[in-house]
């Protein structure tokens, strides 16, 4: 039996539509787009918004800009999605002046479970960026080293 998609809460309907969007790609019947940065923004909001420990996030709607949501206090943040088996973020094309205050890493499973999701400072950004000669960027690895110094907003896996 299908599932009624008015029946679904937003984490389920999230994967549903993931799964048809990969469907529709499969057969070449759209283009691929960043679903997957797009679930990302989405968990990374629920997660913190559901949380008294964690700030209120707002999606910035400056489509111009590169911060990706915003807190009360008008702090930035940049919210990068990893799709399993990947362990590296997309590139970020910033220099060394602060263009915001903390980066979000959502990790995803291929069935589109949260693994984990941290967040670093954006000195810590500066510490464990590694500069891509290919995209001409830099990018972030999830890395044991980087595991012990970030802190970690959730963790499911």
């Amino acid at each position: 039996m299908k599932p009624d998609i008015k029946e679904l809460n937003n984490t389920d309907l999230w994967v549903e539509y993931i799964k048809i969007h990969k469907e529709l790609e499969k057969r070449k019947l759209i283009n691929p787009n960043n679903i997957i940065g797009r679930y990302g923004e989405f968990l990374a909001l629920e997660i913190y918004n559901s949380s008294k420990k964690l700030p209120n996030l707002k999606i910035n709607t400056d489509i111009e800009s590169k911060i990706n949501a915003l807190n009360s206090k008008k702090e930035r943040y940049v919210i990068k999605t990893i799709l399993e088996p990947s362990n590296r973020t997309s590139v970020f094309y910033v220099d060394d002046k602060k263009v915001f205050d903390y980066v979000i890493i959502v990790h995803i499973a291929k069935d589109y479970k949260l693994i984990r999701m941290v967040e670093l400072t954006w000195e810590q950004f500066l510490k464990f960026r590694k500069w891509n000669n290919l995209l001409r960027g830099w990018s972030i690895s999830i890395t044991e080293f980087l595991l012990k110094e970030a802190k970690i907003v959730s963790k499911f896996k």
